[in-house]
């Protein structure tokens, strides 16, 4: 027996012992591999160990540090405000020693009313 008929005689052998292999689809992967992915996921989401936990606690602090933000810019503009009526020549201060600490000119007469509730 010569090498080449030998090589030829075991590549029978073993075609013959060996069933056929079957193909997979791509349709068939794409058909029942992809929604097993996404079920996958969910589930992994569900219980706060899937990949997207990181991105949905920083989108969280996002959204609360973009609030802080308005609160800090509306807070800003209503203190420029009252240093803007504190000037010098506004009235803001004659108003603020009236209203906060109940001061008032000499000779006028102060009436304190009580609030309403």
């Amino acid at each position: 027996m010569t090498d080449e008929s030998f090589i030829r005689r075991q590549t029978e052998i073993s075609e013959q012992s060996s069933p056929p292999r079957r193909r997979v689809s791509p349709w068939a992967v794409w058909v029942y591999g992809l929604p097993a992915l996404a079920l996958l996921l969910g589930v992994m989401h569900a219980f706060g160990a899937g990949p997207f936990q990181p991105l949905t606690k920083t989108l969280a602090s996002e959204s609360q540090l973009e609030q802080q933000i308005v609160d800090l810019k509306e807070e800003t503009q209503a203190l420029e405000e009252e240093v803007e009526s504190l000037m010098p020549g506004n009235f803001g201060i004659e108003k603020h020693a009236r209203e906060q600490l109940f001061w008032s000119k000499p000779g006028e007469i102060v009436v304190h009313l009580p609030d309403k509730q």
